[in-house]
Protein backbone atom coordinates (compact mmCIF):
# COMPACT_ATOMS: atom_id res chain seq x y z
CA UNK A 1 0.00 0.00 0.00
CA UNK A 2 1.34 3.44 -1.14
CA UNK A 3 1.08 6.04 1.39
CA UNK A 4 0.69 9.88 -0.30
CA UNK A 5 0.61 12.96 0.60
CA UNK A 6 -0.53 15.81 -1.31
CA UNK A 7 -0.95 19.25 1.12
CA UNK A 8 -2.28 22.33 -0.31
CA UNK A 9 0.32 25.11 0.36
CA UNK A 10 -0.08 26.32 3.72
CA UNK A 11 -0.93 23.17 5.23
CA UNK A 12 0.99 20.78 7.86
CA UNK A 13 1.66 17.37 7.44
CA UNK A 14 -0.78 14.43 8.54
CA UNK A 15 0.73 10.73 8.74
CA UNK A 16 -2.36 8.33 8.60
CA UNK A 17 -2.04 4.89 11.15
CA UNK A 18 -1.71 0.95 9.52
CA UNK A 19 -4.51 -0.65 9.18
CA UNK A 20 -3.71 -4.07 9.54
CA UNK A 21 -0.43 -5.56 11.04
CA UNK A 22 1.83 -8.67 9.70
CA UNK A 23 2.09 -11.10 13.05
CA UNK A 24 4.74 -13.58 14.16
CA UNK A 25 3.51 -17.24 14.86
CA UNK A 26 1.59 -16.37 18.23
CA UNK A 27 -1.25 -13.85 17.18
CA UNK A 28 -2.88 -12.00 19.62
CA UNK A 29 -6.06 -10.13 19.60
CA UNK A 30 -5.73 -6.36 19.50
CA UNK A 31 -6.84 -3.95 22.07
CA UNK A 32 -10.34 -1.80 21.44
CA UNK A 33 -9.98 0.58 18.35
CA UNK A 34 -10.30 4.43 19.12
CA UNK A 35 -13.03 5.02 16.97
CA UNK A 36 -15.00 1.40 16.33
CA UNK A 37 -15.40 0.37 12.72
CA UNK A 38 -19.23 0.17 11.31
CA UNK A 39 -19.79 -3.73 10.44
CA UNK A 40 -22.04 -4.42 7.92
CA UNK A 41 -23.27 -8.01 7.41
CA UNK A 42 -21.84 -9.35 3.35
CA UNK A 43 -25.16 -10.56 2.51
CA UNK A 44 -24.96 -11.36 -1.03
CA UNK A 45 -21.59 -13.02 -0.40
CA UNK A 46 -23.37 -15.40 2.70
CA UNK A 47 -27.69 -15.53 1.23
CA UNK A 48 -28.30 -17.73 3.71
CA UNK A 49 -26.44 -16.19 6.87
CA UNK A 50 -25.62 -19.36 8.43
CA UNK A 51 -21.68 -17.69 8.48
CA UNK A 52 -19.59 -19.39 5.40
CA UNK A 53 -19.32 -17.88 2.40
CA UNK A 54 -21.95 -19.47 -0.52
CA UNK A 55 -19.15 -19.72 -2.59
CA UNK A 56 -17.15 -21.85 -0.46
CA UNK A 57 -19.99 -23.65 0.44
CA UNK A 58 -20.74 -24.51 -3.23
CA UNK A 59 -17.18 -25.31 -4.04
CA UNK A 60 -17.14 -27.91 -1.19
CA UNK A 61 -20.10 -29.76 -2.74
CA UNK A 62 -18.64 -29.45 -6.48
CA UNK A 63 -15.87 -31.45 -5.35
CA UNK A 64 -17.28 -33.48 -3.20
CA UNK A 65 -19.12 -35.20 -5.68
CA UNK A 66 -16.50 -34.71 -7.86
CA UNK A 67 -14.54 -36.85 -5.57
CA UNK A 68 -17.31 -39.76 -5.22
CA UNK A 69 -18.32 -39.54 -8.86
CA UNK A 70 -15.48 -38.68 -11.53
CA UNK A 71 -15.11 -41.00 -14.07
CA UNK A 72 -11.39 -41.71 -13.03
CA UNK A 73 -9.45 -42.74 -10.42
CA UNK A 74 -7.49 -39.25 -10.91
CA UNK A 75 -9.83 -37.08 -11.01
CA UNK A 76 -11.27 -38.48 -7.89
CA UNK A 77 -7.88 -37.82 -6.15
CA UNK A 78 -7.54 -34.57 -7.62
CA UNK A 79 -10.71 -33.57 -6.59
CA UNK A 80 -9.89 -34.87 -2.86
CA UNK A 81 -6.74 -33.10 -2.80
CA UNK A 82 -8.49 -29.63 -3.71
CA UNK A 83 -10.84 -30.16 -0.69
CA UNK A 84 -7.75 -30.25 1.26
CA UNK A 85 -5.99 -27.92 -0.38
CA UNK A 86 -5.71 -24.08 1.48
CA UNK A 87 -7.72 -21.30 0.62
CA UNK A 88 -7.38 -17.32 1.39
CA UNK A 89 -10.07 -15.99 3.57
CA UNK A 90 -11.50 -13.13 5.61
CA UNK A 91 -13.44 -13.91 9.21
CA UNK A 92 -15.74 -11.22 9.86
CA UNK A 93 -16.93 -10.18 13.41
CA UNK A 94 -19.22 -7.81 15.12
CA UNK A 95 -17.32 -6.81 17.75
CA UNK A 96 -13.67 -7.31 19.34
CA UNK A 97 -12.13 -10.62 18.67
CA UNK A 98 -11.13 -12.70 21.60
CA UNK A 99 -7.46 -14.90 21.70
CA UNK A 100 -9.89 -17.57 22.28
CA UNK A 101 -11.17 -17.06 18.65
CA UNK A 102 -7.32 -16.64 16.98
CA UNK A 103 -6.83 -20.05 18.94
CA UNK A 104 -9.66 -21.82 17.81
CA UNK A 105 -8.73 -21.01 14.24
CA UNK A 106 -5.05 -22.45 14.36
CA UNK A 107 -6.67 -25.51 16.47
CA UNK A 108 -8.68 -26.09 12.60
CA UNK A 109 -5.40 -25.71 10.62
CA UNK A 110 -5.71 -22.25 10.03
CA UNK A 111 -2.90 -19.62 9.22
CA UNK A 112 -3.16 -15.94 10.61
CA UNK A 113 -1.81 -13.08 8.36
CA UNK A 114 -3.17 -10.33 9.50
CA UNK A 115 -5.17 -9.23 12.47
CA UNK A 116 -7.12 -6.15 11.53
CA UNK A 117 -7.27 -3.64 13.96
CA UNK A 118 -9.13 -0.34 12.81
CA UNK A 119 -11.04 -1.04 9.96
CA UNK A 120 -12.38 -4.24 10.82
CA UNK A 121 -12.98 -6.56 13.63
CA UNK A 122 -10.98 -10.18 12.70
CA UNK A 123 -8.21 -11.36 10.48
CA UNK A 124 -7.24 -12.44 7.22
CA UNK A 125 -5.40 -16.25 6.62
CA UNK A 126 -4.93 -19.36 5.17
CA UNK A 127 -7.09 -22.59 5.61
CA UNK A 128 -8.42 -26.09 4.15
CA UNK A 129 -11.09 -25.42 2.04
CA UNK A 130 -12.95 -28.61 3.71
CA UNK A 131 -12.47 -26.74 7.50
CA UNK A 132 -13.92 -23.55 6.91
CA UNK A 133 -17.44 -24.57 7.28
CA UNK A 134 -16.50 -25.73 10.86
CA UNK A 135 -15.73 -22.27 11.88
CA UNK A 136 -18.92 -20.49 12.64
CA UNK A 137 -19.31 -23.89 15.87
CA UNK A 138 -15.48 -22.67 17.11
CA UNK A 139 -15.98 -18.54 17.02
CA UNK A 140 -17.13 -16.55 20.02
CA UNK A 141 -21.05 -14.98 20.04
CA UNK A 142 -19.35 -11.69 17.88
CA UNK A 143 -18.41 -14.27 14.45
CA UNK A 144 -20.74 -13.14 11.72
CA UNK A 145 -19.07 -14.95 8.69
CA UNK A 146 -15.90 -16.19 6.95
CA UNK A 147 -15.82 -15.45 3.28
CA UNK A 148 -13.41 -16.39 0.86
CA UNK A 149 -10.48 -13.50 -0.90
CA UNK A 150 -12.07 -12.07 -4.19
CA UNK A 151 -10.61 -9.62 -6.82
CA UNK A 152 -11.32 -5.57 -5.89
CA UNK A 153 -13.13 -3.74 -7.97
CA UNK A 154 -13.92 -0.05 -8.35
CA UNK A 155 -17.18 -0.15 -8.64
CA UNK A 156 -18.40 3.27 -6.31
CA UNK A 157 -22.01 1.74 -5.70
CA UNK A 158 -20.74 -1.43 -4.09
CA UNK A 159 -17.23 -0.21 -2.62
CA UNK A 160 -18.59 1.95 0.27
CA UNK A 161 -21.23 -0.69 1.53
CA UNK A 162 -19.19 -4.09 0.83
CA UNK A 163 -15.69 -2.30 1.84
CA UNK A 164 -16.91 -1.35 5.55
CA UNK A 165 -15.43 1.86 6.16
CA UNK A 166 -17.00 4.14 8.68
CA UNK A 167 -19.17 6.68 6.45
CA UNK A 168 -17.04 9.83 6.16
CA UNK A 169 -20.57 11.82 6.91
CA UNK A 170 -21.32 10.31 9.51
CA UNK A 171 -21.59 12.39 13.33
CA UNK A 172 -18.61 13.35 14.37
CA UNK A 173 -16.38 12.94 11.19
CA UNK A 174 -17.13 15.40 8.31
CA UNK A 175 -20.72 16.10 7.91
CA UNK A 176 -20.41 19.30 6.22
CA UNK A 177 -22.24 19.74 2.62
CA UNK A 178 -20.64 22.86 1.79
CA UNK A 179 -17.49 22.17 1.82
CA UNK A 180 -14.77 23.21 4.30
CA UNK A 181 -12.25 26.37 3.63
CA UNK A 182 -8.49 25.19 4.64
CA UNK A 183 -6.00 27.03 7.03
CA UNK A 184 -2.53 26.61 8.37
CA UNK A 185 -3.91 23.26 11.26
CA UNK A 186 -5.58 21.46 8.68
CA UNK A 187 -3.70 18.77 6.69
CA UNK A 188 -4.82 16.19 3.84
CA UNK A 189 -3.08 13.07 4.07
CA UNK A 190 -4.46 10.29 0.52
CA UNK A 191 -3.56 7.02 0.53
CA UNK A 192 -3.99 5.33 -2.70
CA UNK A 193 -2.24 3.89 -5.62
CA UNK A 194 0.52 6.66 -5.53
CA UNK A 195 0.70 10.33 -7.60
CA UNK A 196 2.56 11.27 -10.53
CA UNK A 197 4.60 14.17 -9.28
CA UNK A 198 4.92 15.84 -12.76
CA UNK A 199 1.24 15.96 -13.34
CA UNK A 200 0.84 20.17 -14.13
CA UNK A 201 -1.91 20.07 -11.68
CA UNK A 202 0.07 19.01 -8.56
CA UNK A 203 2.72 21.77 -9.41
CA UNK A 204 3.75 23.30 -5.89
CA UNK A 205 1.04 21.38 -4.10
CA UNK A 206 2.88 18.02 -2.76
CA UNK A 207 4.60 18.68 0.39
CA UNK A 208 5.36 15.16 1.19
CA UNK A 209 5.21 11.20 -0.03
CA UNK A 210 5.87 8.24 0.76
CA UNK A 211 6.19 4.51 -1.32
CA UNK A 212 5.06 1.94 1.36
CA UNK A 213 5.22 -0.37 -1.20
CA UNK A 214 7.93 -0.30 -3.66
CA UNK A 215 10.54 1.93 -2.82
CA UNK A 216 11.09 3.81 -5.61
CA UNK A 217 12.81 7.23 -5.27
CA UNK A 218 10.30 8.97 -7.11
CA UNK A 219 6.52 9.66 -6.84
CA UNK A 220 4.75 7.73 -9.43
CA UNK A 221 1.12 6.11 -9.89
CA UNK A 222 0.79 2.86 -12.51
CA UNK A 223 -2.65 2.99 -12.14
CA UNK A 224 -3.72 6.90 -11.90
CA UNK A 225 -6.44 6.56 -9.21
CA UNK A 226 -4.37 8.01 -6.64
CA UNK A 227 -3.02 10.76 -9.04
CA UNK A 228 -6.90 11.89 -9.75
CA UNK A 229 -8.06 11.53 -6.37
CA UNK A 230 -4.78 14.28 -5.13
CA UNK A 231 -6.11 16.76 -7.90
CA UNK A 232 -9.14 16.62 -6.60
CA UNK A 233 -8.12 17.54 -3.07
CA UNK A 234 -5.12 19.42 -4.53
CA UNK A 235 -4.94 20.45 -8.13
CA UNK A 236 -4.67 23.64 -9.59
CA UNK A 237 -7.32 23.10 -12.48
CA UNK A 238 -4.03 23.61 -14.68
CA UNK A 239 -5.37 20.75 -16.94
Amino acid sequence: MRLILGIVAGFSLLVAPAFSRPLDDSPKAPPRPAIPPMITYPVELDMDRNGVDDAIEARIDELRIRSISAGSAAKRRDAIAQLQAPIRVELLFSGPIAQADLDAFQQLGGHVEHVFTHISYGWGGMIQLNAAPKLPARMSKSFMTVIQARPMYRDMDEATRTSRTRPVWAAGFAGSASGFQGNADTAIAIIDTGVDGTHPDLAGRMRYWKDWDGGSSTPVDYDGHGTMAAGIAVGTGAT
